[in-house]
């Protein structure tokens, strides 16, 4: 038994895992997320000119998000008055649904980072590990900033997590010109029973530094079984 240990540990030393490997062996066990997103302040003027899709999220008090790894996502929220409004990605699908007017749209898009959807909320998934090309580029005692680049060369992301624990503490969207488009910063964690250390607090800025939104993320649910039609375009 002793050799065996001896062998394995000389392994680990003689061929160390890739930074892939290490995140998907910390976060694998996460297969679906639920939670209440509550938006405490919010420039949607602002934060729509970065990104359109954010009015969806950050447009509402409260918006409820259920994720389903790898490519599954759904948000509900009230952000126009009393009209509930459904955004549905589901792969490389999108719908966007207001029930008490009738609107819906439908269409496909094309990019591997607009379907790279946990991030968003604090966690990692498969979405992004198996997706991207992952390379650490710097290293300190509490950090490990990671440059991901999509395998189909579109936007790139640039993310920090602590070495200790793998928690997701910031999370870069790049422009199509490989500058900063905006930046998450994740808090206020807790490690959920499976194993996952999860932010309950969001903050967003410009690329100028300005915060343009905070959300905490409350009632979370993590590997909590959700009906595969949450997420029919």
């Amino acid at each position: 038994m002793r050799k065996l240990a001896i062998f394995l540990l000389f392994c680990l030393l003689l061929f160390p895992q890739s930074i892939k490997e290490r995140i998907e062996e910390k976060w694998s066990s996460l297969k679906t997320y639920s939670a209440t997103l509550v938006v405490k302040q919010a420039k949607t003027s602002k934060l729509t000119k970065l990104d359109p899709d954010y009015k969806y999220l950050f447009n509402a008090r409260k918006t409820q998000i259920y994720f389903q790894a790898p490519h599954s996502l759904r948000l509900e929220g009230t952000p126009y008055g009393m009209l509930r409004v459904i955004y549905i990605i589901n792969e490389n699908k999108y719908l966007v649904w207001v029930p008490g007017i009738g609107y819906k749209k439908e269409d496909k898009f094309k990019g591997i980072d607009r379907k790279t959807l946990s991030l968003d909320f604090g966690i990692i998934g498969p979405d992004f590990w198996n997706d991207y090309d992952l390379k650490v580029v710097e290293e300190t005692k509490n950090s490990l900033k990671i440059e991901a680049t999509p395998k189909d060369n579109t936007r790139k992301r640039i993310i920090w997590i602590n070495p200790n624990d793998f928690s997701l503490q910031k999370s870069w969207k790049m422009n199509s010109l490989g500058k900063l488009n905006v930046a998450y910063v994740f808090d206020n964690y807790f490690k959920d029973q499976s194993g996952v250390v999860i932010p309950r607090r969001i903050r967003m800025f410009s690329p100028d530094g300005e915060l343009v939104a905070e959300g905490e993320f409350q009632n979370i649910k993590i590997n909590s079984p959700l009906p595969q039609n949450l997420f029919s375009p």
